[in-house]
């Protein structure tokens, strides 16, 4: 028996013989292992003792953890006058795992209870009109839930009853796209067109298919088409800006979205990939403006807050970025990418066990991605927590294993715990995959500087500073292992160049006051340790009493 935990109640047409005589009556239940199943209907006692049961049962799934039947009795069936459909309500427990959010939840509430009312007072002649009709509103409930596979039944149980309904390819090409079935959408929306040629929403939702496929110049078409039909359709502009965001014609794709708005105000999503670009051209204040554009059209829309807090966090607005993200996880709190988010701003404040508690909320969602492991490991190494930010990195390793900055964390969370040997191991690795990197010959020249491996440090320093000479540090690490050699002067310059780049860092001042004492500079070197005591190195206190007074 499979457990009722596991259940997702999709459709389920119970069907029926159309004689008044001996009933068969059979109902269905999807379950996602193995498909549908027939079982048994029991129906509740209220609807027994009215005698309600007729020959033709609709049951419909709303998602909310009960189920409701449609009622229509053997005269309805017969064709013999109008009767009034009714609704009555089972009141039977039902397990259902639709993944949606309270928000979500309440959106439905608010869509369903109207269409109730008016299932109540619809009078109907033919059944399978009423098929057709409740199959093809399911169809399209199901795409807006996300339940694109269901979408797809329903569909093409329209289609079975009436192979000339162009709603019905199209929605089915919906459902298929979503799956990144390309292939068999773009078959639906050819029938959908071939059925209704001036089907603009098909034309423009062929052309989205057709780019799935990377067919870009036909993409384009498909919505030039539509836009020759009907120049004033903004939804065709919208997906042409999508087919020109994939070609890398950003310009061409903020124009697209910029008519869309216009003929259609009231778009949010061409506001929120209007701010993306805006976003990805480092205009994070003009991406703000419309992402609140968006909100305020759609305030439920939780991809505009998590968007919006994105650009906040690149103008160091963190705590608005917070805000922003927080709103975005009440409204949809399955979503990965907006915990990962969330960490991140947590951790640039420096509160990292609160962002290593979104890369937990993260990781739980979606497991697979190596950044929510990387970042985590990132937040471990700042709270001293060294063998489980390893652990962390080894996971980012498993699902990306080519990522040099994996492999340059997890080496310098191991020179943290002196493991220096194979540190130098990772950074190996760092530098195979990104030779360029100055960062990864600078962190091996310490940890060979560690074991003693002078002149491979050395080389090591000069290689990275070969490729960034603008970083103060690679030069102060340079000359401390010049220093260590006794090439006092070669130390000097580097100091010279490190103090001549950060002027602010005091160790710079003490390491460079210390080698002019040994080079008998008092007097300079003195000057510098006063220095370092200014910026609040605590050892130049010592050093300046033991060389200066």
């Amino acid at each position: 028996m499979i457990s009722m935990k596991y259940l997702v109640l999709t459709l389920v047409i119970v069907a029926i013989s159309r004689y008044s005589g001996a009933q068969e009556i059979k109902s269905q239940i999807y379950y996602p292992e193995i498909g549908y199943v027939d079982i048994p209907l029991t129906y509740p006692d209220t609807i027994k003792e009215n005698r309600l049961i007729g020959t033709f049962i609709f049951i419909i799934s709303d998602s909310f953890g009960k189920a409701y039947v449609r009622y229509y009795d053997n005269d309805v069936l017969a064709g013999k006058g109008k009767y009034k459909a009714s609704q009555y309500l089972i009141e039977k427990d039902i397990t259902i795992t639709d993944p949606i959010t309270n928000q979500q939840l309440i959106e439905r509430k608010k869509y369903y209870q109207p269409q109730r009312q008016k299932w109540k007072s619809i009078d109907h002649d033919d059944p399978y009109l009423i098929i057709k009709s409740t199959c093809i509103k399911k169809a399209s409930d199901y795409l807006r839930f996300g339940l694109y596979q269901d979408a797809i039944n329903y569909a093409t149980e329209v289609i079975d009853i009436d192979t000339n309904y162009a709603k019905a390819y199209f929605d089915r090409g919906m459902a298929e796209s979503q799956l990144e079935k390309y292939s068999e959408a773009i078959a639906d929306y050819d029938k959908a067109i071939k059925i209704n040629p001036n089907y603009l929403y098909a034309y423009s939702r062929r052309g989205e298919a057709k780019s799935g496929l990377e067919d870009y110049q036909e993409a384009i078409r498909d919505c030039n088409k539509a836009i020759e039909i009907n120049p004033e359709f903004g939804f065709a502009y919208y997906m042409r800006g999508l087919i020109k965001e994939d070609l890398k014609d950003q310009k061409g794709a903020m124009e697209d979205y910029s008519t869309s708005i216009v003929l259609d105000p009231k778009t949010t999503k061409a506001f929120g990939f209007r701010g993306n670009i805006k976003y990805d051209l480092q205009n994070y204040k003009g991406a703000i403006e419309d992402y609140n554009r968006g909100i305020e059209i759609d305030p439920t829309d939780y991809y505009l807050y998590g968007a919006r807090g994105g650009a906040k966090d690149k103008l160091k607005d963190y705590r608005g970025a917070l805000r922003d993200y927080d709103t975005a996880l009440q409204i949809n709190p399955n979503n990965a990418s907006i915990y990962y988010l969330r960490g991140i701003a947590k951790y640039k404040i420096r509160n990292y066990k609160g962002s290593i508690d979104d890369f937990d909320n993260a990781i739980k969602i979606d497991s697979e991605q190596a950044d929510y492991y990387f970042s985590r490991g990132i937040a471990k190494q700042n709270i001293k927590s060294y063998k489980e930010a390893i652990l962390d990195f080894n996971m980012a390793l498993k699902f990306d294993s080519t990522d040099a900055d994996n492999y340059y964390a997890r080496g310098n969370t191991k020179n943290s715990i002196k493991n220096y040997r194979s540190a130098i191991e990772d950074y190996n690795m760092a530098i195979k995959y990104d030779p360029g990197d100055a960062r990864f010959y600078c962190s091996r020249g310490i940890d060979k500087n560690e074991l003693k491996l002078y002149k491979d440090a050395l080389i090591d320093f000069n290689k990275a500073i070969k490729i960034d000479s603008n970083v103060a540090v690679y030069h102060y690490y340079r000359a401390n292992l010049e220093a260590q050699l006794n090439h006092y002067k070669d130390a000097l310059i580097d100091y010279d160049k490190a103090i001549e780049i950060d002027s602010n860092n005091a160790d710079f001042y003490k390491f460079r006051g210390v080698t002019k004492m040994k080079m008998k500079l008092k007097n300079p070197g003195c000057t510098d340790l006063n220095k370092a005591k200014q910026l609040g190195n605590k050892d130049a206190i010592a050093l300046i009493k033991k060389y200066c007074h």
